[in-house]
């Protein structure tokens, strides 16, 4: 059952190394302004984030097991409550895949915290280019005699529908 769990882990690091280099790949894609490889990026992400919710299901149904093999009781079920369950040599084991895990797992979150920071930056510059193009409909102009007037048939001087 321990060598399940291992492999269990190993296939949740493997699928967290897999988001990384997806995130990775979208900065270039936004930076690029590349929204095919961007739309696809966000697909392929979205099977691995299945993919991982189903091996960490599979991962807490397991370790649920072992514990309740021991007779405790199985709580969050998490690697750590399995810990006086484990050798010496499992418990370096397990150690050096969670170590792996939490190093993959940061980096993946510092790569996703700067997309969605490049998507915010990317969003205010359309949105700003669009206010530029959009006609001010409270211009107005000076008669001759130097007093104000609004515009007689409320269009611009930029009409942006041409």
């Amino acid at each position: 059952m321990k060598e399940n769990l291992y492999t269990i882990l190993q296939a949740q690091l493997s699928v967290h190394e897999e988001l990384l280099t997806a995130a990775e790949e979208k900065t270039a894609a936004v930076q690029h302004n590349d929204t095919k490889a961007l739309d696809d990026l966000v697909r392929q992400e979205a099977g691995l984030a299945a993919r991982l919710s189903k091996l960490e299901a599979a991962r807490r149904t397991l370790t649920a097991g072992l514990l309740r093999a021991q007779n405790l009781p199985p709580k969050q079920a998490t690697l750590s409550d399995l810990a006086p369950l484990l050798t010496e040599d499992e418990k370096e084991t397990f150690s050096a895949i969670r170590t792996k895990l939490i190093e993959v797992v940061d980096k993946l979150q510092a790569q996703n915290d700067l997309n969605r920071q490049l998507l915010e930056d990317s969003l205010r510059f359309v949105s700003v280019s669009l206010d530029t193009m959009k006609p001010n409909r409270q211009f107005s102009s000076y008669s001759g005699s130097g007093r104000e007037e609004e515009e007689q048939n409320g269009r611009s001087l930029f009409d942006s529908k041409a």
